[in-house]
């Protein structure tokens, strides 16, 4: 009678240290997951104000700066657009 008692007693205390486990790792995660909410908001912060410089600075370039910097850009560095497909003239070398 004694020892069901004492089963009873220890079967109470896992239950109560598993329960208080998991509310920590519950709250430990909340903990994390705001962090990083906070993180992805301050990053998404960031990445507005640098579209919103680099849409001035487009802005500051004339068409013709644009031009003469596509062109140079295609010539030098062999540049070309997302899906172009730039064809070369080898009948003339």
């Amino acid at each position: 009678m004694k020892a069901k008692g004492v089963l009873k007693r220890i079967a109470q205390i896992a239950a109560v240290a598993v329960i208080a486990f998991l509310v920590f790792t519950v709250i430990k995660g909340f903990t994390a997951l705001s962090e990083k909410q906070s993180e992805i908001d301050a990053l998404k912060k960031s990445y507005a104000e640098l579209e919103s410089r680099k849409a001035a600075l487009v802005d500051l370039l004339s068409a013709d700066e644009r031009d003469i910097i596509e062109r140079y850009a295609r010539m030098k560095y062999n540049y070309t657009y997302p899906g172009e497909t730039v064809y070369s003239d080898i009948s003339k070398r």
